[in-house]
């Protein structure tokens, strides 16, 4: 059974070629629908210890949710991970809508939400903040598209958002008292940028 799984799980083969697998290799006839039971009994059997990851999920102060695309057979379906620090939970979904997340993460998350501006995640009625890659690539793209005299705004926005995630990276190395100073002196900047910022930015 566990080869069985294995096959399916770490190598992707289908339940028909799991089946001429066994067959081949060891002799044994091992029918595609028995390679499926196989593999729900298993999933019946790991059901609690999966409650319980999600469980911790749900508890957790923040989540970062992604999706990609997946297949059930012929059908197109989606691979959503939930992960944090020390946790992930994955579920395979027909539908890549905001139902999803609600799904795992339960109507009394309290957490927070890190998320890509994908507009599933847009709707959903949690505290969000978004990624710093996909907002560094997003101004990176304004420099490039944004009027020459214009530029400059876009390049002092990455600079600003630079500096703040290194100093969040460097938050244990700093008393608290230093830290909220930079902190202030960052935010400060930013509501500068606002003010100065051409209007339709």
């Amino acid at each position: 059974q566990i080869a069985a799984l294995g096959s399916t799980q770490l190598t992707g083969l289908s339940q028909g070629k799991i089946s001429r697998f066994f067959q081949s290799l060891f002799g044994i006839s091992l029918s595609r629908s028995g390679s499926c039971r196989i593999m729900l009994r298993t999933a019946d059997r790991c059901e609690e210890n999966y409650q319980s990851i999600v469980k911790r999920v749900q508890q957790s102060p923040w989540i970062v949710p992604d999706e990609t695309g997946w297949r059930i057979g012929r059908l197109n379906a989606w691979l959503w991970v939930f992960r944090n620090s020390n946790t992930t939970v994955y579920i395979i979904r027909r539908g890549r809508g905001h139902e999803v997340p609600e799904e795992i993460l339960g109507p009394d998350f309290d957490g927070w939400i890190v998320v890509d501006g994908f507009q599933a995640y847009t709707v959903l009625d949690y505290n969000k903040s978004q990624c710093n890659g996909h907002l560094l690539r997003r101004v990176k793209k304004l420099e490039t598209t944004a009027p020459a005299e214009e530029v400059g705004y876009m390049k002092e926005l990455s600079s600003l958002l630079q500096d703040a995630i290194a100093l969040a990276e460097r938050r244990t190395d700093l008393t608290e008292a230093v830290y909220q100073r930079r902190v202030h002196a960052i935010e400060q900047r930013l509501i500068g940028w606002v003010l100065d910022r051409p209007t339709e930015y």
